[in-house]
């Protein structure tokens, strides 16, 4: 599972039960008892599974180490670790809400929140669960760049995700030694934001196991760009019978075309000289669209473009029907 928000976390689920039958109505009781873990990626490309217990163990990243890759070509105030806020901790005076440590104070304000357990913040299991954002941030779950789909190969049964832009913000900020969250040097063709597809490996032949392998499937970015695979933003996704992946885009309608209100659209200037927040460069490929990259054979991993939808819309939910490829919801118009 992904929480599609910047810093969200990605999730896994293990039931206490097991599936009997994949139309099984009674499927819907496996969510009762289980365990939620969140993802902790390390940059070695391993990593481990997180259970939000009571008596987990707390971890928190230090923002120094999640931004050290970053090169210091964003501002100071986006380089912060979302934490639960409570009275008596790191001098705050009240319960609830969110305490912002970054790397002005977390020396004096991170110590506070290492070294405990879930249940020095968190009455109950549920709390826990209902705070998960923050609680997986406590436990050392690594913040990630949007994401909003996961996907089963279905050969290779290798988990597929879409981390839409690693671009941090009010929510959070990606850890930077995992995914690209700027435009880091003034380079024309250094690495852009734009999300990209991630691969997570069990070592668990079934996947309820606590370790896993991690790849870059394909980073998002201009084609020409240093490691861009020629798509920005990536949303939702599907495999067909082949094995191939598609993806469609959630790009901002700001950037389409010159946005503007009537027919006569304000230009987006691009200059591919600068460093830092480069989100505006998605305006290079147009409307939102739909694309596939096969996994296998000498094609894998090239984008191979297949649709664009209309100018200021969403692409969203492609769904295959027996052999087509169907747009149940249509187009979701961005606000």
């Amino acid at each position: 599972m992904g929480d599609d928000r910047r810093g969200g976390h990605t999730w896994k689920f293990v039931s206490k039960g097991t599936v009997s039958s994949p139309t099984s109505k009674a499927n819907s009781s496996l969510w009762e008892s289980g365990t939620l873990y969140v993802a902790r990626y390390n940059p070695d490309k391993t990593g481990k599974w997180i259970p939000l217990l009571l008596n987990t163990a707390t971890n928190p990243i230090p923002p120094s180490v999640i931004s050290s890759q970053e090169g210091n070509v964003l501002e100071e105030k986006v380089k912060f670790l979302p934490l639960p806020k409570r009275n008596g901790v790191a001098d705050q005076t009240e319960d609830g809400g969110i305490f912002k440590c970054d790397r002005t104070n977390e020396a004096t304000a991170l110590p506070n929140y290492q070294n405990k357990k879930l249940s020095d913040f968190y009455p109950t299991q549920g709390a826990v669960l209902s705070d998960a954002f923050l609680a997986a941030n406590l436990a050392g779950g690594t913040p990630t760049a949007r994401p909003e789909d996961l996907e089963v190969h279905p050969f290779t049964k290798e988990v597929f995700i879409s981390y839409t832009d690693g671009a941090p913000g009010s929510d959070g900020y990606p850890d930077s030694r995992i995914f690209q969250v700027a435009k880091v040097s003034t380079d024309v063709n250094a690495t852009q934001q734009s999300g990209g597809l991630y691969k997570i490996i069990e070592d668990s032949t079934d996947g309820t196991g606590l370790t896993f392998r991690w790849e870059r499937f394909a980073q998002g970015g201009e084609a020409g760009s240093i490691d861009g695979a020629g798509f920005a933003n990536v949303d939702n996704q599907v495999f067909d019978n082949k094995g191939n992946v598609w993806g469609v885009t959630d790009m901002s309608t700001g950037t389409h075309n010159g946005f503007d209100i009537g027919a006569a659209g304000t230009p987006t200037t691009i200059d591919h000289k600068i460093s830092g927040d480069v989100s505006k460069f998605t305006g290079v490929f147009g409307n939102n669209w739909l694309f596939f990259i096969p996994t296998s054979g000498a094609n894998a991993g090239h984008v191979v473009p297949f649709a664009y939808g209309p100018v200021r819309c969403e692409m969203t939910g492609p769904t295959f029907v027996e052999d087509t490829l169907s747009r149940p919801k249509s187009l979701a118009i961005a606000p």
